[in-house]
């Protein structure tokens, strides 16, 4: 016991003496390595994601008559990499030739939908999705909808909080931003918003009149990121497409893949708008009766992306450059040797077998051609 004791003495006075090193190492496993351990909690994948599996029951696509979710919610929701956890949610594949029959006494209405993906430190029925419910509903019992118009919420859910204690609590919580936004980034790279924006867009462009039917999609703080990241590419093919045949003139009309997207205080660098800043341009205006297509709404008030958000791109990119510079200290004790030795060369020189140099200038060296295209 005695022994025990002195140990613990001597661990505590060098913990003492290298206060900051201790801190150091508390804030690495607080802020990087539980949270990402953390997430690994998450639900998992359907073992199926080419479609749904359920077929005969009561919840399959083809036996859920139509409208299946009038004024109502239907939540999808997604895994760290951006896999379906019920592929089922996505009911929208079925072709129209399998689809089951309408309701009795349904009416063809123009569809009315409302995608909501949302952001940081939300998941699951927390108050996002009560708030989004409330809105879907009165949007539903408005009198310009009521009787009018088919209306459908899609809430898009994914992992964004943490379910591990402390880090589900103020302000612990706040160190979940590192392993939240690489979950994110991982989710729009996958392509699986894009999947399920152009799912919906299939079933609004079907029916009698498919100009009457509206798709409004709205992401919120890394939630907009992977919105954003789902829409823009088409939206600027379609800008790029709609360019104005003559200089200084207008831009022919434009329609994107949905009729807005709506960014609310967006959790990403504004250089991603570069590209589509580019088209505006005030000797080439749009034309007036052009409706808005992107809507990026950012609050003075919303303290996350105007402090945290800053600060956590800060400390990733100090961490990138300590990566860096770690991965650069063997590269610099690393011998220079030729890849091939001059005496096994003159060997096999002698021998009729001379080999391959490794690299060949004129491959890697070579002269392209570069293109431009210039909008003028």
């Amino acid at each position: 016991m005695k022994r025990l004791g002195l140990l613990r003495r001597r661990w505590l006075l060098r913990l003492r003496r290298h206060w900051l090193l201790s801190a150091v190492v508390v804030f690495v496993l607080l802020g990087y390595v539980v949270p990402y351990g953390a997430d690994y909690l998450d639900d998992a994948a359907d073992s199926n994601q080419k479609e749904c599996e359920k077929e005969g029951h009561s919840d399959h696509p083809q036996q859920i008559s139509r409208p299946a979710h009038p004024g109502g919610i239907l939540k999808i929701r997604l895994t760290d990499d951006g896999a379906f956890v019920d592929r089922c949610e996505l009911n929208w594949n079925t072709p129209g030739a399998d689809r089951a029959p309408p309701k009795p006494g349904a009416r063809s209405l123009p569809k009315f939908v409302v995608l909501y993906i949302h952001g940081w430190k939300h998941s699951g029925e927390d108050h996002a999705y009560k708030n989004f419910k409330k809105l879907i509903h009165g949007l539903a019992d408005d009198p310009a909808n009521a009787d009018k118009k088919q209306m459908l919420g899609v809430y898009v859910d994914w992992n964004a909080t943490s379910k591990v204690p402390p880090f589900n609590w103020f302000p612990f919580d706040n160190l979940t931003f590192w392993s939240k936004q690489a979950i994110a980034d991982r989710i729009a790279q996958s392509g699986v918003t894009t999947k399920i924006i152009s799912s919906i867009n299939s079933v609004m462009s079907e029916g009698e009149n498919p100009a009457a039917n509206q798709f409004i999609t709205i992401g919120h703080s890394f939630g907009a990121g992977m919105l954003f990241a789902a829409t823009n590419k088409s939206l600027i093919y379609e800008l790029d497409k709609a360019q104005p045949p003559s200089r200084h003139g207008y831009y022919r009309p434009i329609s994107g893949i949905v009729n807005m997207v709506i960014l609310l205080n967006p959790a990403f660098e504004a250089a991603r708008y570069t590209a589509l800043d580019s088209f505006i341009r005030p000797k080439e205006p749009f034309h007036e009766d052009q409706l808005p297509l992107l809507l990026s709404v950012s609050s003075d008030g919303d303290w996350a992306t105007e402090y945290l958000f800053p600060l956590g791109q800060m400390l990733d990119h100090l961490q990138v450059g300590m990566r860096l510079i770690v991965s650069e200290a063997p590269l610099r004790e690393f011998p220079r040797k030729p890849l091939v030795s001059r005496s096994r060369s003159n060997s096999a020189q002698r021998e009729g077998n001379a080999p391959k140099p490794v690299f060949d200038r004129s491959h890697v060296c070579g002269h392209h051609q570069k293109s431009r295209r210039y909008l003028e």
